[in-house]
């Protein structure tokens, strides 16, 4: 099979309910959905078989927002909010690959202020999915360009 890459962006994530979500693509800096293994030791009986151990996984929404400190219905407020509180996501790296990953996650209030005078302020978050979220790989078509198969 040939190599194939897709680049980040352009793309969307939302926050909050079907049919009425909250986009805040034009916010965000980056962002990854990161998977955790926690897996118990195996245990060996008497004779000499092997149990497996239990293996659990939970996931991360981590990223950097541009701060939108005089936007009342931005990021900022709307984590300030809703802290504490599971909402839906959709998290699309990559309009023309289409994959996506939606799930719960639980918002977290993100951090204000900065270090750099008169640098454009951002926070840095990381939020935990609520269960493992669901993976949809794009249904689009795929094409390869001078890039080495980057997505179109």
């Amino acid at each position: 099979m040939p190599v194939t890459t897709t680049k980040l962006g352009p793309g969307t994530f939302t926050l909050g309910p079907a049919g009425t979500p909250l986009d805040f693509s034009c916010q965000l800096v980056s962002m990854t959905v990161e998977t955790d293994k926690s897996k118990d030791d195996d245990e060996t009986t008497l004779c000499g078989d092997v149990v497996a151990g239990d293996t659990t996984y939970t996931a991360t929404l981590s990223g950097e927002f541009f701060q939108d400190l005089a936007d009342p219905a931005g990021i900022v407020a709307y984590s300030w909010d809703n802290m504490g509180v599971a909402v839906e996501f959709i998290y699309t790296p990559n309009t023309a690959a289409a994959g996506s990953v939606e799930g719960l996650v639980t918002v977290d209030p993100l951090p204000i202020g900065g270090d750099e005078p008169k640098a454009k302020m951002r926070s840095e978050f990381t939020w935990d999915c609520v269960g493992v979220p669901t993976f949809t790989p794009g249904v689009g078509p795929v094409t390869a360009d001078a890039e080495l198969g980057d997505v179109a």
